[in-house]
C-alpha cells in the first residue's frame, strides 16, 4: 500500500504538468494519477503484465462496457478481488480514470472529473455483441417481450454477475462460486427450486432471497427491466443436446 507522502506526491507531479499534460493538469489528470497510485497499490498485484489475471486491454475496456459508469460499477463491485467494494468510492471512480486514460479513452474536458453525473456521457462501446448459441433455433428475446439480449449481456457485467458465475461471452465472467450458467436455455429448472421459464428467471434475477431465502445468490437490486434484458440473454445460452438442469 502507498503511503500517503507517496500518493500526495502523484498528485503534485501532476499538477506540475508531468509527461506533456500540464495543460490539463487542472483536475481530470490530478484524478488519473491518483487513480494510477490506488491502481498500483491495490490491482497491480493481479493486474499486470505475467501476472495470473489478464492485463486490462483497450480491447477489451472498448467491448466489455458500454460507458465509464459501467466500468466502475464493475471495479467497485469486484475489486480488490479480497475485499471488494472496501475502498472509497473516490478512489473507484479515480482507477477508472486512470485506465481509460491510459488507454487514451478518456474524453471529458481537462477541468471535469470523472463521476456519477459525467460517467454515462464517457461512451466505451455502442455494440456488443449477440450471444454465442441459441436456444434450439429459438430469437435471444423469444417469450421474453421487449427484452434486449445485447444489453442484458452488458447488464450481466455491469452487475458483476461474472464474479460468482462462468457466463459464455460475458467478458471477466469466469467466476467458480456458482454454477456455471453456460447452455442456461437448456436447463429444465433454476437453481433446482422452479422451472426454467422467463418469468421464473426475471423473478429470480430480482429477488432471489424471495423466493429461496438464505440462497447464496444475494439481492443485487437489478430493476425489472434489466432483468428482462438479462434473462433474454441466459436463455438465449444452448447447447442442443441437453436439456439437463
Amino acid at each position: 500500500m502507498l503511503t500517503l507522502r507517496a500518493l500526495a506526491a502523484v498528485v503534485l507531479l501532476a499538477a506540475a504538468g508531468c509527461g506533456g499534460v500540464g495543460e490539463k493538469h487542472a483536475a481530470l489528470v490530478q484524478q488519473a494519477s491518483w487513480g494510477h497510485a490506488v491502481f498500483e497499490g491495490n490491482c497491480a498485484r493481479c493486474h499486470s503484465e505475467g501476472r495470473s489475471v489478464d492485463t486490462i486491454t483497450r480491447t477489451s475496456l472498448l467491448t466489455g462496457y458500454r460507458n465509464a459508469a459501467a466500468l466502475q460499477r464493475f471495479v467497485r463491485e469486484t475489486m480488490p478481488f479480497d475485499r471488494p467494494g472496501r475502498l472509497p468510492d473516490s478512489d473507484y471512480w479515480a482507477v477508472t480514470a486512470y485506465l481509460l486514460d491510459r488507454h487514451s479513452l478518456l474524453t471529458l474536458r481537462p477541468d471535469h472529473t470523472l463521476g456519477p453525473l459525467t460517467a454515462a456521457t464517457q461512451q466505451l462501446s455502442g455494440d456488443v455483441p449477440q450471444p454465442p448459441a441459441t436456444r434450439r433455433g429459438r430469437g435471444p428475446a423469444d417469450g421474453v417481450a421487449g427484452a434486449d439480449a445485447a444489453r442484458g449481456r452488458a447488464e450481466l457485467l455491469e452487475f458483476g454477475c461474472g464474479s460468482c458465475h462462468v457466463i459464455p461471452g460475458v467478458t471477466h465472467a469466469r467466476g467458480r462460486v456458482g454454477p456455471s450458467l453456460g447452455a442456461f436455455g437448456e436447463r429444465s429448472e433454476i437453481a433446482g427450486r422452479i422451472a426454467n421459464t422467463p418469468a421464473n428467471l426475471i423473478r429470480w434475477i430480482v429477488s432471489p432471497q424471495r423466493i429461496e431465502p438464505g440462497t447464496a445468490m444475494p439481492d443485487l437490486g437489478v430493476p425489472d427491466v434489466a432483468a428482462r434484458d438479462m434473462a433474454a440473454y441466459l436463455e438465449a445460452l444452448g447447447d442442443p443436446g441437453s436439456r439437463a438442469p
